[in-house]
């Protein structure tokens, strides 16, 4: 099993955005949820969701033509002496936020076919990642319900992913119960032989802080440019820096107005940094004994621990 460590830290980022508290502890939830299910599987939960919370009649839409690839789950319910109907999009995403274009697919692909149903159909796009902002003036101008990593953490308290599991082995027995599941041995204690921790690339971290940026400026309603400019942040996804001092040795030869601009709002992006210069970050480890484990393996191990416990 392979895991960038950068969807950690978009997990906490987000989190963060939002001023909750522990953020740490709340992105383990989603962390566990998108690395324990399989993106057909995490349609399954949802599906179970819907069935047994909701009361509506669901199944999963097996895709067999141009229309089918934009529909993940549909249901019915009978109410009123009407059927309402629901067409679902499922996205589990680690570090990509769901934009406008995403959005407008399947908003525009669906509504034609469902168009004589359109008053009593109800169109849910949900994900493990968040909507950005003009995604969510999209979802208000043509009603689409929304559901992000927020709402999948809150969704704990009334159908837990330990709550899924049981009524999967329940309806379904065995056979499927473990093909739902990656090994959860893998995300709990996250020192096995075939765990294997990726660093991302400079291109992948650049587009991360981007949207770190964006976020941010939308926040404090600011410009792009007076957080930082576009080679700034190419600087930063190169060098990494993990605290203040680091990024101060980094920007050390930027122009002083560009200096000035990072130094004002440092902490945004060093609380999102830190995250991937684990080697730095972890003072106080526990060692696992009787395990033998890469250097880079254990770190990640015991980062996790400490944030999580």
């Amino acid at each position: 099993m392979k895991i960038n460590t950068l969807d950690l830290a978009k997990n906490i980022s987000d989190f963060l955005f939002l001023w909750v508290e522990n953020p740490e502890a709340k992105a383990r939830k989603i962390f566990e949820i998108k690395h324990s299910l399989t993106a057909h599987w995490f349609e399954k939960y949802m599906q179970y969701y819907f069935q047994n919370k909701k009361s509506y009649k669901v199944v999963l839409y097996w895709r067999t033509n141009d229309f089918d690839q934009w529909i993940d789950l549909k249901w019915v319910k009978y109410e009123n002496w009407e059927n309402h109907f629901l067409i679902v999009q499922c996205k589990k995403f680690s570090v990509k936020d769901i934009t406008e274009d995403l959005l407008a697919h399947f908003y525009w692909k669906v509504i034609d076919k469902v168009f004589d149903k359109k008053e009593k159909t109800e169109l849910y796009y949900i994900t493990t990642s968040k909507f950005t902002e003009k995604a969510k003036i999209f979802w208000a101008e043509k009603g689409i319900k929304l559901v992000d990593f927020y709402d999948i953490y809150k969704l704990q308290d009334f159908y837990s992913l330990e709550q899924f599991k049981e009524d999967l082995y329940k309806v379904e027995w065995i056979k499927e119960y473990e093909k739902s599941f990656e090994d959860n041995s893998s995300i709990l204690n996250l020192y096995d032989d075939y765990f294997n921790i990726i660093k991302p690339s400079n291109s992948e971290l650049y587009q991360f802080l981007k949207q770190v940026r964006r976020d941010y400026s939308y926040i404090n309603n600011l410009r792009l440019w007076d957080i930082a400019k576009n080679e700034t942040l190419e600087l930063l996804s190169r060098e990494r820096p993990y605290n203040l001092q680091s990024l101060k040795n980094t920007i050390i030869h930027l122009p002083v107005r560009e200096k000035n601009k990072i130094l004002k709002h440092w902490s945004v992006f060093i609380d999102r940094l830190k995250y991937l210069y684990i080697e730095e970050i972890v003072s106080d480890v526990k060692v696992f004994k009787d395990v033998k484990v890469k250097k880079e393996m254990s770190l990640f191990a015991d980062l996790i621990n400490t944030i999580f416990r």
